[in-house]
């Protein structure tokens, strides 16, 4: 799943968390990571190539990588365009970004490329915020928040595939599933509990089998949690309790719509996680050849 990797270096920021995270994840299965710069040359036509070019060897350094596996790119043009248009002709598996610039009233605040990415990309896309909770020290965990939903269902299976591409490198998984507060209350005043009660059997069956699967794929150690909240809090809130290092989420959950390609827990799991990230749309058409 991560044969190969597509880094969009935006050097007005800082990219040492997005460099750090994904070192630190010490994945085995990468042939080949591409360090792109993009320069929207509305903004700056003129630049120093060999700068960026050096600061670009500089991160890859940092990967900690054999240098024949890494490569370094600097092109120009709309820098989300350009980036998913690069990770297509390159065939890249996954597109690692950082959260961008978000206004200046925000603290913490995906900016518009980043957005644009995670709305367009047909690829799965890694976001990373803060390496806080993928230190080389500790033990690297995954979460899963699964809806049941196609998009939760095919991000699950990518998580799969990344488990059994990763032998032992993530020693534990939790398999996450939020009954929405507004929902509960909803479905009570046309059902009673007596009611709901066995289809909150058939999840739990549903994650027991999912557990299953992931043992066999080779992860140590797999949790259920169904807990009643606001979805993106109460995933939050786990991230920071298990110290997640990588969550695995879908694009969208069961109120996926064409209006919006990022589902709202997406969008803020990916603004405010302190870990790294991995969202994956279900199916889109490739921008560009």
């Amino acid at each position: 799943m991560f044969k190969r990797v597509l880094i969009a270096i935006d050097l007005k920021q800082n990219p040492d968390d997005l460099i750090s995270c994904i070192s630190n994840l010490k994945l085995k299965s990468i042939e080949k990571v591409l360090l792109l710069n993009v320069i929207d040359d509305r903004i700056n036509p003129s630049f120093d190539k060999d700068v960026i070019a050096a600061k670009l060897e500089e991160y890859g350094l940092k990967l900690g990588l054999p240098g024949d596996k890494i490569e370094t790119q600097i092109s120009t043009g709309l820098p989300f365009d350009e980036i998913i248009c690069q990770a297509n002709r390159w065939e890249a598996s996954v597109i690692a970004i950082g959260p961008g610039h978000g206004p200046t009233w925000a603290s913490s605040w995906i900016g518009s490329t980043a957005l644009r990415i995670l709305e367009y990309s047909p690829i799965p896309i890694m976001t990373c915020n803060s390496g806080k909770n993928c230190s080389k020290e500790q033990s690297l965990s995954l979460m899963n928040a699964m809806d049941f939903s196609n998009h939760a269902i095919n991000a699950y299976e990518k998580l799969l595939e990344l488990l059994s591409g990763e032998p032992n490198s993530f020693k534990k998984l939790t398999l996450v599933h939020i009954h929405d507060d507004k929902n509960l209350e909803l479905l009570l005043k046309v059902a009673n509990a007596e009611q709901i009660e066995p289809l909150i059997e058939i999840e739990k069956k549903r994650l027991e089998k999912m557990k299953e699967e992931a043992l066999r794929a080779g992860i140590e150690s797999v949790n259920i949690s169904m807990k009643k909240g606001i979805p993106t809090e109460s995933i939050l809130d786990l991230i920071e309790e298990e110290h997640t290092s990588l969550v695995v989420l879908g694009a969208q959950g069961q109120g996926a719509s064409e209006k919006y390609r990022v589902g709202k827990n997406a969008y803020r799991i990916a603004q405010e996680a302190k870990c790294c990230v991995l969202i994956v749309p279900l199916t889109r058409k490739k921008l560009c050849i």
